[in-house]
């Protein structure tokens, strides 16, 4: 098995834990944006454009929501949830190669099947001396430095 397969079937369980609970995720977020949208309404029609209360409002929605979120937002409830899935499946796949080129670097080929497996698929800090290292004149350790 290819290293990102491993890598890929490590984080298989809390990957899709993540795609799973996105649409509910998904819509707390579009309620809490458009009730953000109508505070803004409402400040600006009863405090007027110069008041704090829509001053502060307005930093709310800039602070809290990103562009692509108010875009995604646009499109409508279930096509939003189509971007954003798709959108952390690429962010998953993102990580996933990090990870590869990361190992690699230090001439990791293979993961232990225990460190595959423990807490749920998730590789802890520390987990990586647990990692087996392919055969090179020297040893590095995931440092990097020559041992």
């Amino acid at each position: 098995m290819k290293l990102l397969q491993q890598i890929e079937a490590a984080f298989a369980e809390s990957d899709a834990q993540s795609l799973d609970k996105l649409p509910e995720v998904i819509e707390r977020q579009r309620n809490a944006y458009y009730e953000l949208k109508q505070e803004i309404s409402r400040a600006f029609h009863s405090h007027g454009i110069e008041s704090y209360e829509y001053r502060m409002a307005c930093k709310q929605n800039r602070t809290l929501f990103s562009e692509s979120f108010k875009d995604d937002y646009g499109w409508g409830h279930d096509e939003h949830i189509v971007r954003a899935i798709k959108s952390l499946k690429k962010t998953h796949h993102a990580r996933n190669d990090r990870i590869v080129r990361r190992m690699e670097k230090y001439g990791i080929t293979k993961i232990d099947e225990s460190v595959q497996t423990s807490l749920g698929g998730h590789l802890p800090h520390g987990e990586l001396s647990r990692l087996r290292y392919s055969s090179h004149s020297s040893t590095r350790e995931p440092s990097g430095k020559l041992q």
